[in-house]
């Protein structure tokens, strides 16, 4: 199944497109035709902005999603365009990378729709566009778009695919040298890389082949391990033989081997060179630290590649050989942990803010070893340790503290202990355990400290035993107010100041610490002044900048995809995702996807998305004209008898209890306590009650009155904005 513009709903059937209401088969080309008949202008952006780099030690931002690389204009011209390409029948299933390029098609100033360039051979169309989903074009027609990009003026294309081409007989050639490794009827069974490992049972049953072919699986083994040393050699080496193809192929296929076949394999590395014996380490390293593999394959080989690896790089392998030790308690295990922990100096300037900051450090290696050292008691590390604690500071004192205090009899823990970030909280929860071994009773005040532990585990089991006794963590009260609450804060603050302070003060030269609030607070003042490219300018310059403000800039400049694909990732990381879920349903909305829409503003309504949130889904149950007659399931909450005042107004008004003119006058009230937004959303709810009733002119007459609160950072202006754009365009179109 897939979907095209306006939602109609298409099966595909021996590849030819059809429309199941009309019966008629799917062009791409001449859905592309209609599409462009008023479109005067094309640009091509990348494909996604927010992306850095390190200059001189510096993170800075890279390109941005509105870099015009390239513009033509004319009508003309965009047809000829249309002309040069030509697809296949069929819409092929969408890959999820965001492609390398986007075309922007213009009538004017007004963006019509946006395709995305896929793999060099398929054109993706965004909301809006003649067709969602990928349609593939012919060898003739890539060789002709691309032709007709090169003719005016614009080689990105031909030598971006050139490139990929180069890369990918590389990585033919890669595999290639991989299959001529193994025995010629497997040859065909080795995957072509790819970053991510394959899913396919049939793989994994090939797998099980390739070992088959090899009586003596310690010959297998080798194979596998010159395999892993030749990739290693490769650039991307860090990922592709564990993680991906043919590495994942290959680990399941050395999998086979017996305890006795890896014992014969292992003692070849000493005959072997230097290829194997590096793919041989890449390989154990990896599954060093799975019981599963001990188990099979015996405990000694662990010490013997940590301690080989180690010994030929203590500055880069020393974690990896901690990593291969830390679930192994042998004493050759404990040997070379103390090595390790020998190796250990600690830093005058060790973590100089201290046990308690927050930000989550990393446990040196050489502290590691002292701690799983000092947790299964060793005697030797004792001396060590103190020695090691003597020269220690900061956050490193802390945690060789802790180890120490594994020696103790009675160890002496400090609240300090188990607020300590490194390692994860790991050392905070060792001190935790110890606390709990030998206190019986824990006071109220010691449970409060570890109830704001970086410890998960001490946070959540601290807050048990103070529920136990009755008691919990003081919460700041929550007030239910508008999303738009922090925007309100700053009402009295003018945009326009705002931003000639912020500007002169980066002109100025601000330190890269200075420089990210100070565009931070730029780019809330471009929103609250409507000036939305500029906004996205400064927010594509912060590291964090994947959230509603980017996205909501984005919806009000018509990308439309770029936000829904900022929401998405915003709401899987952030705690407060009623005005995510809004936004989301308002991109639905405006696409008149009005079932995707109503549900996420029930989401939204569900988790303090506003009284707006409530009112836009009741809008979308309309267009769906939905036949719930009670007034929660039409998306309104139930009013109060207030119907003076607002929000109240606003839902009686809705349910007929109130005329227009009294809730136009409540909104003017909510006006006055500098609440805009309630009467840019008093306006819009007149506005699509026209749209519903098709009274165009009454419906643009409430839109210009909305726009006209200067309510730029509210979703009904955004939605006016756009409807408003919509308007316009279908007015030009009527003129000849």
């Amino acid at each position: 199944m897939a979907f095209l513009a306006g939602s109609t709903v298409v099966a595909q059937d021996s590849g030819v497109l059809v429309d199941m209401e009309a019966g008629v088969r799917f062009d791409a080309k001449e859905a592309l035709r209609a599409a462009v008949a008023r479109v005067d202008r094309i640009t091509v952006t990348p494909s996604d902005g927010g992306f850095f780099e390190v200059v001189d030690g510096r993170t800075v931002p890279m390109r941005g999603a509105d870099d015009v690389l390239w513009e033509i204009s004319g009508h003309a011209a965009v047809v000829g365009l249309v002309d040069a390409v030509e697809f296949k029948t069929g819409l092929a299933m969408p890959c999820r990378c965001y492609g390398t390029h986007r075309l922007h098609f213009y009538s004017g100033a007004y963006r019509k729709f946006t395709l995305s360039f896929h793999h060099w051979s398929r054109l993706r169309g965004e909301y809006g566009g003649p067709w969602r989903s990928d349609s593939e074009l012919t060898e003739a027609g890539v060789e002709r778009m691309l032709q007709w990009f090169s003719d005016h003026g614009f080689n990105a294309f031909s030598l971006g695919r050139a490139k990929a081409e180069a890369e990918e007989r590389d990585r033919q050639r890669r595999r290639d040298q991989l299959a001529e490794l193994f025995p010629a009827s497997a040859r065909s069974w080795i995957p072509a890389l790819d970053i991510n490992p394959s899913w396919d049972p049939e793989i994994t049953a090939r797998a099980a082949d390739l070992a088959a072919l090899y009586p003596d699986k310690s010959k297998l083994l080798l194979d596998c391990w010159r395999a892993f040393g030749i990739m290693c050699d490769w650039p991307d080496h860090r990922r592709l033989p564990l993680h991906g193809e043919p590495g994942s192929f290959l680990l399941q296929a050395a999998a086979e081997a017996s305890a006795t076949d890896f014992e014969h394999a292992f003692r070849g590395l000493t005959a072997a060179d230097t290829t194997v014996r590096r793919g041989a380490f890449a390989h154990l390293a990896a599954v060093a630290y799975k019981p599963e593999a001990l188990a099979k394959w015996g405990p000694k080989w662990p010490v013997q590649l940590a301690e080989a690896r180690f010994t030929s790089d203590p500055v880069t392998y020393a974690a990896d050989a901690v990593s291969m030790l830390t679930n192994l308690n042998t004493p050759s295990a404990n040997e070379l942990l103390l090595k390790i922990g020998r190796s250990f100096a600690p830093k005058a300037d060790s973590l100089a803010k201290g046990a308690n900051e927050p930000a989550r450090e990393a446990l040196a290696p050489g502290a590691e070893a002292l701690m799983v050292l000092a947790k299964r008691r060793v005697p030797a590390a004792r001396d060590l340790l103190g020695d090691k604690l003597r020269a220690a500071t900061g956050a490193e004192r802390t945690v060789l503290e802790i180890a120490m205090a594994c020696y103790e009899e009675r160890p002496i823990i400090e609240p300090r202990h188990v607020l300590c970030a490194v390692g994860n909280g790991e050392p905070a929860e060792l001190a935790w355990r110890m606390l709990l071994a030998h206190d019986a009773e824990i006071a109220a005040s010691w449970l409060v400290t570890a109830a704001h532990s970086p410890s998960y585990k001490v946070k959540s089991e601290a807050k048990e035993k103070l529920a136990a006794m009755g008691l919990q963590l003081l919460q700041p009260p929550v007030v239910e107010v508008d999303p738009y609450e922090e925007t309100l804060r700053r009402r009295h603050l003018d945009p326009a100041t705002e931003i000639a302070k912020t500007t002169e003060a980066l002109l100025k030269g601000a330190s890269a610490v200075e420089e990210e609030p100070l565009r931070s607070r730029r780019a809330w003042a471009y929103l609250a002044q409507g000036e939305y490219a500029a906004a996205i300018e400064d927010l594509n310059r912060l590291r964090a900048q994947d959230g509603y403000e980017r996205a909501f800039a984005r919806f009000c400049l018509g990308d439309d995809d770029d936000a829904h694909r900022v929401l998405y990732s915003a709401t899987r990381r952030e705690k407060e995702v009623g005005p995510l879920y809004r936004l989301r349903g308002c991109i639905e909305y405006f696409h008149e996807d009005f079932e995707d829409a109503a549900d996420y503003f029930t989401v939204a309504s569900k988790t303090r998305g506003g009284i707006s949130a409530e009112v836009f889904r009741h809008f979308a149950m309309l267009h769906l004209k939905s036949k719930d007659p009670s007034p929660l399931g039409r998306g309104l909450p139930e009013p109060d008898t207030h119907k003076d005042d607002w929000p109240n107004a606003l839902v009686h008004f809705l349910l007929g209890h109130i005329g227009e003119r009294e809730m136009l006058a409540a909104a003017e009230r909510a006006e006055a306590r500098e609440q805009r937004y309630d009467l840019s959303l008093a306006h819009w709810v007149l506005a699509e009650l026209a749209r519903l009733r098709a009274d165009t002119g009454e419906e643009r007459r409430h839109l210009d009155a909305c726009l006209a609160q200067k309510a730029f950072d509210a979703e009904t202006h955004a939605l006016a904005l756009r409807r408003t754009a919509v308007l316009d365009e279908q007015v030009r179109e009527l003129i000849p």
